[in-house]
């Protein structure tokens, strides 16, 4: 009797741990499980590179210019031409088009006399998605579209630009579609850049200005 007794406690031992064991394997296969179907889904690129294809210069053709239009606070007007020949539409974010262009470390700035711009901070921001109808800009062929960008304290430290400052923007488009707004689908609006009408990954830059500071 005393002899059972004192194996009840090396029995329960190996009985918990048995269950510690069997949780943790099957925490272990669940999480792998979940990392691999996450990877899979943002690994296909195909899709951009076929349309593309399809429209092989539309990108090239989205012209974009700058130009000052105040000196204090220094204010940038930055547009974006459609010289292709059917509509485009254009999804802002990070584009010239973004009123955050600055945070996202879209400009150069280079102070006049200095040899290399500006080392300014750059900001990640987490979109909402599906993206807004405000955040689609439609262009048709040979229209237009403006953005203000203001140089301002902390995106840029003005006080460090001198008198002037030599400045372009240069970038990625992250989604563009040859079509109009009103015709993408939800299901186009979710995959963005791996939908199977986008086109995406083009660079733009506008040729640099010199800005006066007031």
């Amino acid at each position: 009797m005393s002899s059972q007794s004192r194996n009840n406690p090396f029995r329960a031992a190996i009985i918990v741990f048995a269950f510690v064991a069997a949780i943790t394997l099957w925490r272990y296969s669940s999480g792998s499980t979940t990392r691999t179907t996450s990877a899979s889904r943002t690994a296909p690129d195909s899709p951009a590179m076929a349309v593309s294809k399809d429209h092989p210069d539309a990108l090239s053709k989205l012209a974009v210019d700058i130009r000052q239009t105040a000196t204090s606070p220094p204010t940038l007007a930055v547009k974006v031409t459609n010289n292709y020949d059917s509509p485009l539409t254009i999804l802002t974010w990070e584009s010239p088009l973004d009123p955050a262009a600055i945070a996202l470390g879209l400009l150069s700035i280079t102070p006049a006399g200095a040899d290399k711009p500006l080392d300014l901070p750059i900001v990640q921001f987490r979109r909402v998605m599906p993206p807004e109808p405000d955040n689609l800009v439609t262009l048709q062929p040979g229209e237009s579209r403006a953005q203000d960008l203001v140089l301002k304290e902390p995106a840029v430290p003005v006080g460090e630009l001198g008198g002037k400052a030599s400045i372009y923007i240069k970038g990625s488009w992250s989604s563009v579609w040859p079509t109009t707004a009103d015709k993408l689908t939800p299901e186009e609006l979710e995959k963005l850049q791996f939908g199977d009408s986008v086109l995406s990954g083009g660079e733009f830059k506008s040729d640099a200005i010199e800005v006066t500071v007031g």
